[in-house]
């Protein structure tokens, strides 16, 4: 068998290529990633998320071209830390972008941090909440993560409540819509909440019309008399239906 002297140096040829290759990739990502940084500090939030978008395209690229752990490991750091700024009005993004990069790295606490602020932002108080509870369990004593399930709490009761409320109200709409078609409504549509459970038991009261009410009442106060003898019944018969509503449940 004939030995080609030249294989061993063409084999080194081809691995400085691929090096070559690997490097200008990740400067080109990382080009993106300062021209991206640029933008945002000068206010140019839509500019500098496609350039971060782009920034996590060249990553993907670098993860085909270079197997070594620690270059990899620094494109998802600087692309996920990027990708995933709270721009004020962007939250929605912010989320969008954070979640990405915890799909990278489900550890990644940057990136749980982030999306809890922006879920704070727009209110997800549960969402948040959740976020920093996961944060705790990856680092038990982080105290930014205590103190912001502390101070969250109250205000996802609050919005749970709510929220009950609003529904309640559709509800209550609903009913009225429903029974107007037979001259009813629903005027004293109740809601009382246990206290141990936190459930709540819903009832509502019917009040008769005025007219249906007198015809009732007439009827009822008609003197009867029914029969002879020891059976014989003869009185009047009154009916408290002005103070005392029907309750239907």
């Amino acid at each position: 068998m004939h030995y080609d002297s030249h294989v061993p140096v063409k084999i080194n040829l081809i691995e400085l290529f691929w090096l070559h290759l690997k490097q200008k990739a990740f400067e080109q990502a990382n080009d993106v990633k300062m021209e991206g940084n640029r933008l945002f500090g000068s206010g140019q939030y839509e500019e500098a998320l496609s350039q971060y978008e782009l920034a996590y395209t060249l990553r993907l690229t670098c993860h085909h071209l270079w197997n070594y752990a620690q270059y990899v490991t620094q494109t998802v750091q600087y692309v996920v830390r990027n990708c995933m700024q709270v721009v004020p009005g962007k939250y929605e993004d912010a989320i969008k972008e954070c979640t990405k990069a915890l799909e990278l790295n489900p550890s990644y606490m940057k990136a749980l941090l982030r999306r809890a602020e922006a879920h704070e932002k727009l209110e997800h108080f549960e969402e948040a909440i959740a976020d920093m509870k996961k944060i705790l369990e990856l680092d038990p004593s982080n105290d930014q993560a205590k103190r912001t399930i502390r101070r969250l709490g109250p205000l996802a009761e609050e919005k749970r409540e709510k929220m009950k409320e609003e529904m309640i109200g559709k509800l209550k709409d609903m009913g009225n819509s429903l029974l107007g078609h037979f001259g009813m409504s629903v005027d004293n549509f109740k809601s009382v909440k246990d206290p141990n459970t936190g459930s709540y038991s819903i009832s509502f009261q019917l009040r008769m019309g005025k007219e249906c009410g007198k015809f009732i009442k007439s009827e009822m106060e008609r003197e009867v008399d029914i029969g002879e003898g020891k059976g014989a019944f003869s009185g009047r018969a009154t009916t408290g239906y002005e103070t005392s509503p029907i309750d239907l449940i």
